[in-house]
């Protein structure tokens, strides 16, 4: 009787250990798709940055608007809804749909013009 009850107070730890490590893979991807997404912010907004620089000067900006809306600005929408998904199924009763349309992550991007 004790090895039957020490088996299973053994499978249930493995258990748990299983759980927690899934737990712990979890939170460090989502922590990692949210640093990645704050960078890719951060260069939006350095380009946007130089973009408007280079309109006062009146010199040629269409490089810089052309990265940021072909290049960032998809990938940042790729991570947020890579996030997205990743937190959902744990969040309870979050509405993603209602998210993804305030976001505008169904595909509409705010370009530079």
């Amino acid at each position: 009787m004790e090895t039957v009850i020490t088996v299973a107070a053994l499978c249930i730890a493995i258990w748990q250990l299983k759980l927690q490590r899934d737990e712990i893979r979890r939170s460090s991807r989502v922590n990692s798709l949210i640093h990645i997404a704050g960078l890719l912010r951060d260069k939006i907004q350095h380009h946007e940055q130089i973009i408007e620089s280079l309109k006062l000067k009146k010199n040629d900006w269409t490089g810089h608007a052309h990265r940021v809306n072909s290049e960032l600005r998809p990938q940042l929408s790729r991570i947020n809804n890579e996030l997205i998904e990743s937190i959902s199924p744990h969040a309870g009763n979050i509405d993603v749909q209602g998210i993804r349309q305030a976001l505008k992550l169904n595909g509409e991007q705010g370009a530079i013009q």
